[in-house]
């Protein structure tokens, strides 16, 4: 109680309104230091001493389709911006969850398995490091000792040589899917992020939880054989050395058409000279992004097509690269086209940020900058459901800087519940429903656990329903509480204040309320924090003079809507009730809903498919008006 009573004491004498004082009792121990230090506010804002480090990245790589390897060699400038010191560099090698004796969250083929990403030539500001000396290698991650601090407000330079074996048979999120079909991410040696909250971020990369980068700056040239073409995150920046004069002329055309051009056709693919040389060295360049990512095919189909998003820049580049089998991906540019558009227009509102976007039919479905990894799916309504759900992931995590390995319903949540609209008018599908489904079957058992939970802790099934499903409902119930507008409003708000940044869920909870001006605890601490389960319960329906008094019992104690029909003797729907989450505001456990008496009401369902619930047994209510 002491501990509770100085921290509102410390947040009260900063001058911060406490529109969320539950939530701020929740802030754990190793944030605190973020908001006693001015990086974070209690108002959901950046501190006035928020900072945060950058790279800038100039790499060099060929891709040996045959061996299945990349070697590269890459100059990192890194900027430390916090006020103190850092007396090591934190290295991740990500593909060394395929090494031998690694820690990994499910099993591999053990084809895969490999010795490592193997470094050499490593120098700090010009000087070889010893690696006996100098460094530690902790698997996944490489420490680097540095000789003299880097001290705050300082940059150095690091450079090193490296060569990765690409995974074939164990394609998790990328890898090699034929002798002429790569995704290639995770690729090269990346500085991990330091940040206010945790330092170094020293989590291994084990498969199941996923990223946490800075933003940094990219100018990569990779080389690769005369019959591949190339895309990747950024803008290619010499399109004119590599095309042949056809391919360059429907390349320029798509950059400037609301159309889909289809740059390689099923009749072509395979049978025209795509490039000039027979090596190309493709340039691309990418400014303040989390990540960079390729990929790159042989005898693959390619349409292309832009939109214009803002006024104030020019199109975004558009493309879609799939094998001629695969049926779905002919529509996928379109689609991509329309989910851009419903995005950046409608939810979140937000122009799409970046200059490309890049699908790719490789297999799965994972998001990069910029950038899709697709597999083939089995019809329309499924490519709308991938592709949007991918593209939604550039808002979060990339845009907005998410760390995905502690928070990861921060960015899944949202991809999961942003595209809801878009996948019901173009899918013609409920996604609401499904996901509905989704969490009745898992809520509330002893393997679902509260998203706030750090994610990389979690395993299936516990991760993928705090991820996904449960999230996306509460973001998608909060949406109908506060209204498509005020939602929309409140979530930009948030976006503004922290592209581009690092925000942590409380920044999410804090800012939320801050900007609908409504303390929001009364439906985050349940839906986030604590073991609450889908449960509503139809007690009793009695009839009080003109009216009829159901009484609906939340047992599960999460926010949920409340959707009743009143059905006649025949079946047939005469009334309905649709309460929103608000009805539960102020913590009571059952409300009670009136209705005119009728003498034809036969049957109370709370049976809405859209909404979860663990037992529908007791959502409905036989009416017996004989007796």
């Amino acid at each position: 109680m002491k501990y509770i009573s100085l921290f509102l004491f410390i947040f009260t004498t900063i001058s911060f309104p406490q529109i969320a004082p539950e939530i701020v009792t929740k802030i754990p121990v190793n944030m605190k230091k973020a908001y006693d230090n001015g990086f974070r506010t209690i108002t959901g804002k950046p501190g006035t001493n928020y900072v945060q480090n950058n790279a800038s990245y100039k790499i060099e790589a060929e891709l040996f389709p045959d061996s299945k390897t990349i070697k590269g060699n890459a100059k990192i400038e890194y900027q430390n911006n916090f006020p103190e010191h850092l007396e090591y560099l934190v290295i991740r090698l990500y593909q060394n969850a395929f090494k031998k004796g690694a820690e990994r969250d499910f099993n591999i083929d053990s084809r895969d398995v490999h010795d490592g990403v193997k470094i050499h030539n490593l120098k700090l500001n010009g000087e070889e490091i010893i690696k006996s000396d100098g460094v530690v290698d902790r698997s996944q991650i490489m420490l680097i000792r540095i000789p003299v601090d880097l001290k705050s407000n300082k940059s150095f330079n690091l450079e090193m040589e490296w060569e990765v074996k690409i995974p074939e048979y164990s394609r998790i999120r990328m890898g090699s899917y034929s002798g002429k079909s790569f995704f290639i991410a995770y690729w090269y040696p990346q500085i991990a992020v330091y940040d206010d909250i945790d330092g170094w971020d020293e989590n291994p990369h084990t498969f199941q939880s996923e990223f946490y980068n800075d933003f940094s700056n990219y100018d990569v040239k990779i080389t690769a054989p005369g019959d591949f073409l190339l895309w990747a995150t950024g803008e290619l920046q010499n399109p004119d050395e590599i095309y042949t004069e056809s391919i360059f002329k429907k390349y320029n055309e798509a950059k400037e058409s609301d159309e889909i051009i289809s740059i390689i056709d099923s009749i072509s693919a395979g049978k025209i000279k795509v490039t000039k040389n027979e090596k190309n060295s493709w340039h691309f360049k990418a400014n303040y992004v989390p990540d960079f990512a390729f990929a790159a095919a042989s005898e693959y189909l390619w349409d292309a097509t832009s939109i214009n998003v803002d006024d104030s820049r020019k199109r975004v580049l558009i493309h879609a690269a799939y094998l001629k089998t695969s049926k779905d991906f002919y529509d996928v540019a379109a689609i991509s086209k329309k989910a851009i558009h419903y995005f950046s227009t409608d939810l979140p509102g937000v122009p799409y940020p970046y200059p490309v976007m890049s699908v790719f039919n490789g297999g799965g479905g994972m998001e990069f900058p910029m950038m899709v990894n697709d597999g083939s799916v089995s019809d329309y309504a499924a490519a709308v459901g991938l592709t949007s759900h991918e593209i939604a992931h550039t808002y979060f995590p990339f845009y907005m800087g998410i760390n995905e390995v502690k928070y990861a319903f921060m960015d899944e949540g949202f991809a999961v519940m942003l595209p809801f609209k878009f996948q019901i008018e173009e899918g013609k599908y409920n996604p609401v429903a499904s996901n509905a489904r989704i969490f009745s079957s898992a809520s509330g058992k002893e393997t679902e656990v509260p998203p706030i939970i750090p994610s990389y802790i979690l395993k299936r099934p516990a991760y993928r329903i705090a991820a996904y499903n449960r999230p996306g409902l509460s973001y998608h119930f909060l949406q109908d509480y506060l209204g498509e507008s005020k939602f929309r409003t409140v979530l930009q708000s948030f976006m503004q204040d922290w592209a581009g940044k690092h925000p942590t869920p409380f920044d999410l909870f804090f800012s939320f309320s801050t900007n609908s001006n409504e303390n929001l605890s009364w439906y985050f601490i349940p839906w986030f924090f604590e073991n609450k389960h889908a449960d509503l319960k139809i007690n009793t329906v009695e009839k009080n003079g003109e009216n009829l008094i159901i009484e609906v019992e939340n047992k599960g104690g999460l926010p949920l809507p409340v959707s009743i029909k009143i059905l006649n003797k025949s079946g047939e729907e005469i009334k309905s009730i649709y309460k929103n989450a608000g009805v539960w505001k102020g913590e009571p456990n059952i409300i009670n809903l009136s209705i005119p008496f009728d003498d034809s009401i036969s049957r109370i369902e709370m049976l809405n498919l859209d909404i979860p619930d663990v037992n529908k047994d007791d959502n409905i209510y036989q009416l017996n008006q004989d007796k």
